[in-house]
């Protein structure tokens, strides 16, 4: 087996609210293609007395400078497009293996200044046996609260989802879809293929440039994210995940969103629409 096999199928055996896309072997070789340059790799990968792998800490090592002082940083590999990280654990040998993790890390302590784990979900089980195996080794550690993922969950057909939603909510989408319609005539654009994606990837990064996204340096098409955006477009396409929505109005597209679906959930990347059109957002 291949190490993107082994991977795969640990990360296959996670509780779906402890499994990503941000932890998943694709997601993570598009990242490193992109933003890996001036990092160094340092994955752990765990293995059982039969030498077969039940654990990987996906870790980079980074050199940066923190309050003036040049500092080796152990960090997820991730950047602000991961929104949630984490280690990809056997089930049932979660507790021993980060348990081995943190002292294997211990031993080695001069090959680093600290870690800096952004973004484990409060909800993921590994969370807290980090928190509790860090200071009954003594490691001393702080946690900060990050930021909240918000997401709608959806169980039902679409039909039947819109009827429940409130009087108010059905109003604002009417209102919304009138304001477009009375500006001109709108047409929706699914993209799954790369083939559709390079047909249209000129009319994002138009859009992009002209979002207030871009003016901040975080859309789809600043610097290395638009390379990033183009490899993980090729490795979810593979798996049958690209997912892209475009809003053309009079024969021009003013608007889009990039999803990827992976293993039941459907992640909104990015989104982007002209500013000359605020008034119709």
């Amino acid at each position: 087996y291949t190490l993107r096999d082994v991977w795969s199928h640990l990360l296959s055996l996670q509780k779906e609210d402890d499994r990503y896309i941000f932890q998943s072997f694709e997601w993570l070789s598009a990242w490193w293609s992109a933003f890996g340059a001036t990092e160094s790799l340092y994955i752990i990968a765990a293995s059982d007395e039969n030498g077969k792998i039940t654990g990987i800490v996906p870790l980079m090592l980074t050199r940066k400078n923190h309050r003036g002082l040049p500092v080796k940083v152990l960090s997820f590999i991730e950047n602000g497009n991961s929104l949630h990280n984490g280690f990809i654990l056997h089930p049932d040998r979660k507790s021993e293996i980060i348990e081995a993790v943190v002292m294997f890390l211990k031993k080695r302590s001069d090959q680093w200044d600290f870690m800096e784990l952004k973004n484990i979900p409060s909800t993921s089980p590994n969370f807290q046996l980090l928190a509790d195996i860090l200071k009954k080794n003594w490691m001393l550690s702080g946690w900060k609260k990050s930021f909240d993922s918000p997401y709608v969950k959806i169980d039902k057909n679409w039909e039947d989802y819109y009827a429940d939603r409130t009087q108010r909510t059905k109003k604002a989408l009417r209102n919304n879809a009138n304001k477009l319609r009375s500006s001109g005539e709108p047409h929706i654009h699914k993209v799954t293929t790369l083939k559709e994606y390079e047909g249209v990837k000129k009319d994002i990064y138009n859009i992009a440039v002209k979002s207030w996204s871009y003016n901040v340096g975080d859309s789809i098409c600043n610097g290395t994210n638009a390379f990033f955006f183009d490899r993980i477009s090729e490795a979810m396409f593979e798996n049958d995940g690209l997912l892209i929505w475009m809003l053309e109005l009079n024969n021009d597209f003013i608007a889009f969103e990039y999803h990827i679906a992976y293993k039941s959930r459907v992640y909104g990347l990015r989104s982007s629409y002209k500013e000359d059109y605020t008034a119709l957002s």
